[in-house]
């Protein structure tokens, strides 16, 4: 004779262990983002600044105004909740990034991720990838001819270590950021800026 209790475990176990995405949008215990992101801003210059003031920067600016604070053993500090990318950001991270003294490009962050969803050339205008509505309206996003996926932007995956990182990159970065204007700069050059 089969116990009620094991009929029960039987009908809910597979419940137990397949997995579900349950989007935190439709979670009653984390409440939505506001339709207006929260914004915090932070300045770095990438060229003078040491490497580990810089790290720290970034760090302060991804943890400033995280809610709610939760922190795992030895201090790590965890994220803001991460909702499904359909849901627009709860707070956006906009540092300023400076090169040479007068190139600049602000980036725009998911704060739950720290996605790169856009930026704004020098001369403020802000641009987001194609197919994407991360920007609030208000920043007046101009969608770029590429999406955020790595096949979109370097080809694949492989073709990453082909793309170097330092100092003297972040710099050419930021001045092709700096000065973007789609009329003027070739794509090939601004996928890899950005």
């Amino acid at each position: 004779m089969v116990k009620p209790a094991a009929v029960l475990l039987l009908l809910y176990l597979p419940l137990l262990v397949t997995p579900t995405r349950i989007g935190l949008s439709r979670n009653p215990f984390v409440p939505p983002p506001n339709s207006v992101p929260t914004i915090d801003r932070t300045e770095m210059d990438v060229s003078t600044s040491p490497y580990r003031d810089l790290i720290k920067k970034w760090r302060d600016l991804v943890l400033l105004n995280t809610r709610p604070e939760v922190m795992v053993p030895e201090d790590h500090p965890v994220l803001a909740p991460q909702y499904d990318d359909t849901v627009p950001p709860a707070r956006l991270l906009l540092p300023k990034l400076v090169a040479n003294g007068d190139k600049t490009a602000t980036l725009a962050l998911r704060d739950s991720n720290i996605y790169f969803i856009g930026f704004a050339n020098k001369a403020g205008q802000w641009f987001s990838f194609k197919d994407r509505n991360d920007l609030p309206p208000s920043f007046r996003a101009r969608p770029l001819s590429f999406g955020v996926d790595y096949a979109s932007i370097a080809g694949y995956r492989k073709d990453l270590p082909n793309y170097p990182l330092g100092r003297r990159q972040t710099e050419w970065a930021v001045k092709v950021l700096s000065e973007y204007d789609p009329n003027r700069t070739d794509e090939a050059t601004i996928k890899r800026a950005v």
